[in-house]
């Protein structure tokens, strides 16, 4: 019997943060994705709980910002607040894991321009958070599998990826790709999974986010989907 994957709701926090005259100087909007069913109690308090940090942290963020921003709006006779808003996508759920992908975007009262990408992958049998080391198939020796997956798979497609572009990726930047690339950086999808990391880490000249997504039948001599 296939086990049903949880029940995951989309829920929407805002919060405005105004100076002494009442003047709206921050405004937080955030996605936080959250449990509702088909997952044990415990799991979903954990998932839940570490979810809706997300919001709290983009409100720390704006209170420890809220003097920048009414300076920033006198001194440029701007009435448009600063704003942080993150946004949410379930990329994968199944009985074992859910993977989402937040999109943060900061605006100082114009156009927030290119979000900064996060993700969280959640083992949901294990109660706790994935790295992409624990979808090495050396499970006694992962750092080796995840050495093997930078050097051997990830140069490769990221230079096959920059080689038809006007923008080339300095050749010292592909002995820092443990650097560039972090193994948090990651999340599932239906085909495999996808690695990404800001594009100004392969060249400080770029901006946005470069990603990659790898099925599993293609890097399965290294890394996999762990079986149920």
């Amino acid at each position: 019997t296939t086990v049903p994957p949880p029940v995951i709701e989309k829920q929407s926090h805002s919060k405005e943060f105004k100076n002494d005259e009442g003047k709206t100087v921050f405004s937080v909007d955030v996605e936080v994705p959250q449990i509702t069913g088909n997952c044990d109690e415990s799991v979903m308090k954990y998932i839940n709980t570490l979810s809706l940090e997300m919001f709290d942290d983009a409100c720390d963020f704006a209170e420890s910002n809220l003097e920048n921003a009414e300076k920033f709006m006198a001194s440029s006779g701007s009435d448009s607040p600063w704003s942080k808003k993150i946004t949410v996508e379930t990329t994968y759920a199944d009985s074992h894991f859910v993977c989402f992908l937040m999109k943060e975007y900061f605006s100082i009262g114009g156009d927030a321009g290119e979000p900064v990408w996060s993700s969280r992958c959640f083992d949901i049998k294990r109660e706790q958070v994935c790295t992409l080391f624990d979808f090495m198939v050396d499970t006694d020796n992962p750092a080796s599998g995840y050495e093997i997956l930078l050097n051997d798979i990830l140069i490769p497609a990221v230079r096959k990826d920059f080689e038809d572009t006007a923008t080339a990726i300095d050749e010292t930047a592909y002995e820092r790709f443990d650097q560039i690339f972090s193994s948090e950086s990651f999340y599932l999808t239906e085909k495999g999974f996808v690695i990404f990391t800001p594009k100004n880490r392969l060249n400080p000249s770029l901006s946005g986010t470069y990603s990659h997504e790898f099925s599993w039948r293609e890097v399965d001599f290294c890394i996999s989907m762990p079986e149920e």
